[in-house]
């Protein structure tokens, strides 16, 4: 509100590339209440709150730059404008009219844990537009230890849940190998019990419930009503389990230089555990060349993208 553009820094990066990203794109200031940077750095509190309510609103089209993960050679920042925002928020309300799953509330609430951070463009667009901007209460865990994010879940009765897929195959991997530990006779039951479910589809939920209690309560609970996996692939095994043991664990597809352009709508087990990401929203068009590569056009698409290249020191 102040007339500045934001940069929203991933502060998963080390300090070298950060201080790079802000030499190179003329930085003038950070808020941060844990780390100093060589521009001038304030925390939340000491920023005036007299004269941020002082300024005037920010108009209809200013721009907010994401940084991606840098899990590349190269940090993107991807700077989107207010329409592109607008037709995030448009999504959403697509989303609640093909997968009405997605707004089921567990016991006359909604609750979004914020796993997914919101300097990133899944974090910001899944979670905080799409669940912000119609009031929904969101739950911040202490810190992403498992032990923590699992205790948060069921204290809180978190109903919805996004993560990037290493997460969902990380749990995965944990569940089934504690099942496994508890003999073969024991592990076979549980595929058999979540191969039916898969089978009969929602109407399996119930079965679920009652026959796979002590693994859902092992993971995250009854409160759980929706699932959603982004940002890179993820295994049909991975969504058999969750599906398997009644929760809805549905695909999406995004990237920080797109936003998040689709979603598997469908409720139906079988098509979510081939790994569907779904139909393009309407603001978004899909198509394959001939080389098999997914070309995208969307009105979401960031405006600019920058490239900062990054530079690993060797020591000898």
């Amino acid at each position: 509100a102040a007339g500045y553009r934001p940069l929203l820094m991933n502060p998963r990066l080390p300090d070298a590339v950060l201080e790079s990203v802000i030499t190179d794109h003329g930085i003038a200031a950070v808020i941060s209440d844990s780390r100093s940077f060589s521009v001038p750095t304030y925390t939340v509190a000491e920023v005036d709150t007299e004269s941020r309510e002082a300024c005037k609103p920010v108009p209809f089209g200013e721009e907010v730059t994401f940084m991606s993960s840098g899990t590349s050679e190269q940090v993107k920042l991807c700077t989107y404008g207010g329409e592109s925002f607008y037709h995030q928020v448009c999504d959403s309300l697509e989303i609640l009219k093909h997968c009405p799953s997605i707004g089921h509330h567990y016991e006359g609430e909604l609750k979004h844990l914020m796993l997914l951070p919101l300097c990133h463009v899944f974090g910001f667009i899944a979670v905080y537009l799409w669940f912000g901007f119609f009031s929904r209460t969101f739950v911040f865990p202490k810190d992403l230890d498992p032990a923590t994010v699992q205790n948060t879940v069921k204290k809180h009765k978190v109903t919805h849940i996004f993560a990037v897929p290493m997460v969902w195959e990380a749990v995965h991997k944990a569940a089934t190998r504690k099942i496994a530990g508890r003999g073969d006779k024991t592990y076979r039951k549980f595929q058999k019990a979540t191969r039916l479910v898969n089978k009969l589809g929602k109407s399996g939920d119930l079965l679920a419930r009652k026959a796979l209690r002590e693994v859902r309560e092992g993971l995250f609970g009854d409160s759980i009503e929706f699932l959603i996996s982004g940002g890179s692939h993820i295994s049909a095994e991975t969504l058999a389990f969750f599906n398997g043991i009644g929760y809805h664990l549905a695909n999406g597809y995004g990237m920080t230089e797109l936003g998040i352009t689709s979603v598997e709508f469908s409720d139906k087990r079988r098509i979510l555990n081939t790994a569907s990401i779904g139909a393009p929203f309407h603001t978004t068009e899909y198509r394959v060349s001939g080389d098999g590569e997914l070309l995208v056009k969307s009105k979401t698409r960031a405006a600019r993208i920058a490239l900062c290249l990054l530079i690993t020191a060797v020591v000898g």
